[in-house]
């Protein structure tokens, strides 16, 4: 009998909110980054002012956390800093997982993109919003064990 490892993400009150009492629900498809945009900029407009890079809390607005901004130096087959979008480029986030680690796709040939250096099939199966870069946790081992 196999037994299945699963994973919680694990929720860490930062600072008193209300809770909404209605909610939007947003959903898309489309060929292309290019066929979604309208409906991803209409999610970014509910959730409010971008915050970009602002440390601590600020009450109200979004925060947008840009895969494109890791250096190559950071990227695959390197693995990112779990606080990396809380201090070097400060989002608010500090990144957890019960693996070993995050890989961002490197954004030049310097380094093997899509996570190559993990299965020389995942820049096929992996598309990224951006076209520039994607992220994952990584574990050694099968993906889905």
């Amino acid at each position: 009998m196999k037994t299945r490892t699963t994973s919680r993400p694990r929720l860490e009150l930062l600072e008193d909110r209300t809770t909404p009492t209605s909610f939007t629900f947003q959903e898309a498809t489309g060929a292309n980054a290019a066929a979604i945009q309208s409906v991803v900029d209409a999610f970014r407009t509910d959730l409010g002012t971008l915050n970009a890079n602002t440390a601590g809390s600020v009450g109200s607005g979004r925060r947008e956390i840009n895969w494109d901004g890791v250096p190559d130096a950071q990227a695959a087959p390197s693995t990112l800093p779990a606080d990396f979008f809380n201090t070097t480029s400060p989002r608010g986030v500090v990144l957890s997982t019960p693996g070993t680690g995050f890989q961002v796709s490197a954004r030049t040939v310097i380094n093997p993109s899509l996570f190559a250096n993990l299965n020389n099939t995942y820049p096929q199966a992996f598309r990224a919003f951006s076209t520039r870069a994607t992220s994952s946790l990584w574990r050694p081992g099968p993906a889905f064990p």
